[in-house]
């Protein structure tokens, strides 16, 4: 795909966890097909996953996007500890013919 020019890059923020929520948002997208947060635990085997399309994107104009765990029937155990170690990261993701063009921000939290 070459190589893009700095101001067509994308500024996203790096995922924050508040309230039993993860979140990210961003200023602006770079071509994408996926949006895609994700949460993984690193002492148990608890992983988060939200993707977004580029057509879901476009249509509401959202800058936010949150994975929320509060909810009823959503069981402790399957919650990751956010005061203990884990991952974080918000990646976009677009193919173009047989190439794959990645921007991420990635996170390691709590970790020693």
């Amino acid at each position: 795909m070459g190589t893009r020019n700095p101001s067509e890059h994308p500024v996203l923020c790096a995922p924050v966890q508040a309230l039993g929520q993860l979140s990210a948002c961003w200023t602006r997208l770079p071509a994408l097909d996926h949006l895609d947060l994700s949460a993984s635990a690193n002492t148990k085997d608890i992983k988060y996953d939200l993707s977004m399309t580029s057509l879901f994107l476009t249509e509401t104009r959202i800058t936010s996007m949150a994975i929320d765990t509060e909810i009823p029937g959503y069981k402790p155990e399957w919650k990751i500890d956010f005061n203990g170690p884990y991952t974080r990261a918000l990646n976009a993701k677009h193919t173009e013919s047989d190439q794959l063009a990645t921007s991420s921000v990635t996170e390691r939290v709590n970790t020693p």
